[in-house]
C-alpha cells in the first residue's frame, strides 16, 4: 500500500465517508469506515468507535489515504471470510 495525502482529523472523517481507508502519520493506526461506525485497528489493540468518540480521541492526530495497490479484491475477501465463519 501507499499513502498520500496528510490532513488533519476533519479532513480524514471526509475521506472516509467516501470510502478511503486512512493511517496515522503519528502512530502505526489504521482506519476505515463502515456504515456510521469507524473500525481503528493498532499492532496491540482495535476499537469500534462513533464518529464524536473518533473526533475526541484522534482531534490532533494527521493522517495519510492508503492507496490498495496490492489487488485485494473486495468481494473474494467477503466471500471468504462468510466461508470462514461459516465453517472454522
Amino acid at each position: 500500500m501507499t499513502a498520500k495525502n496528510i490532513m488533519s482529523c476533519e479532513l480524514a472523517l471526509r475521506a472516509l465517508k467516501e470510502g478511503a481507508a486512512l493511517k496515522a502519520v503519528e502512530q502505526p493506526v489504521l482506519v476505515k469506515q463502515k456504515e456510521n461506525k469507524l473500525f481503528v485497528s493498532h499492532p496491540n489493540w482495535h476499537a469500534l468507535l462513533a464518529v464524536a468518540e473518533f473526533r475526541d480521541v484522534f482531534r490532533n492526530v494527521h493522517f495519510t489515504v492508503m492507496e490498495n495497490t496490492e489487488g485485494i479484491d473486495e468481494e473474494k475477501d467477503r466471500d471468504y471470510y462468510a466461508w470462514r465463519n461459516k465453517y472454522l
